[in-house]
C-alpha cells in the first residue's frame, strides 16, 4: 500500500503543478476516496499540504 500512495502523491505532485484542478479533484484523480487521507499522506511524504505545495510551487513562477 506505501508504493501505491507513494505513485499516487507523484502523480499528485505533478497535477498540483500543472494547476489544471483543485485539490480536491486531483486528491480524487489520483484515487483516493477522502480528501482528508489525501492531505496526511501528501504531508507525511511531503512534508507540507497540498495547498502549501501548490502555494510555493506558484509563487516560484515567472
Amino acid at each position: 500500500m506505501d508504493f501505491v500512495n507513494e505513485v499516487r502523491i507523484e502523480r499528485a505532485l505533478e497535477l498540483i503543478r500543472r494547476n489544471a484542478h483543485t485539490i480536491t479533484q486531483i486528491a480524487f484523480q489520483v484515487g483516493f476516496h477522502h480528501l482528508s487521507h489525501f492531505i496526511c499522506t501528501f504531508k507525511k511524504r511531503t512534508g507540507i499540504t497540498p495547498s502549501e505545495y501548490k502555494k510555493t510551487f506558484s509563487d516560484n513562477q515567472g
